[in-house]
């Protein structure tokens, strides 16, 4: 899809375009003022909320990511299949929601209960979200002509790391942990992606592109850090 073809393309990716909430490069900012109005007052007002949301975002990113992630996940799946007319995945999730909402109404004795149980269950779902997040945010971002500088092995390692994991936290990423593999096999089951990752090491090593993997924490801090920093650059950046 679009992502796996232009990751972290500014204004482009479509699953890494977040304006006004966070600003990922400055390469983004000329993209980000040219979303705004073409001239009048409300330019202005917009562009000063805009970065009094940028100026907040390496402490909204966390609360923000664990609140919306797992509904996120849940309208896409529902969007992709109605647009692919895949009535059968469709029918498949009405029963899981049917089955899940009766378990609900069976075991707990409220709907305020209820509400709570699934805002904490889909918040800790949501940590999926945050290490699909981690694993690009803070990397590189190139537009269409320098992209066509790299090739496809050094482009995907350039917007791309890895989380490290033991068998625990591999079951609980789901594989996913390994974005360099899965960007570069799209296709290849998740489960097979820790096979293939000792040969793309070896082929990163043999051409001198660096292959990175942090763990998950050392990954959050690093992004935090890029954040702050961004948010910070951004507030002395006026319109054009």
């Amino acid at each position: 899809n679009a992502h796996h073809a232009y990751t972290l393309r500014p204004h482009a990716d479509p699953q890494f375009t977040y304006f006004p909430l966070w600003l990922q490069s400055v390469k983004e900012i000329p993209c980000w003022q040219a979303e705004l109005p073409q001239r009048g007052a409300l330019r202005h007002w917009i562009w000063f909320g805009v970065k009094a949301l940028v100026r907040v975002q390496h402490l909204t990113f966390l609360p923000i990511v664990l609140a919306i992630g797992r509904y996120n996940f849940l309208a896409i799946s529902w969007v992709f299949a109605i647009k692919q007319r895949a009535w059968r995945d469709v029918l498949a999730m009405a029963l899981h929601a049917l089955w899940f909402a009766a378990l609900l109404g069976y075991l707990l004795p409220s709907t305020s209960v209820r509400l709570q149980f699934v805002a904490l269950h889909y918040a800790l779902v949501g940590v999926l979200h945050v290490q699909l997040l981690l694993s690009h945010l803070c990397t590189h971002q190139f537009t269409a002509e320098e992209e066509k500088t790299l090739g496809v092995f050094e482009f995907q390692l350039l917007t791309t790391r890895n989380i490290s994991s033991v068998w625990w936290t591999h079951w609980f990423h789901g594989g996913l942990e390994m974005q360099i593999e899965h960007h570069l096999f799209p296709q290849l089951p998740r489960h097979a992606l820790h096979d293939v990752a000792p040969r793309v090491r070896a082929i990163a090593d043999k051409h001198g592109v660096k292959y990175v993997e942090l763990p998950c924490f050392e990954a959050l801090r690093v992004c935090l850090l890029d954040l702050s920093s961004l948010a910070q650059l951004l507030t002395g950046v006026d319109l054009v």
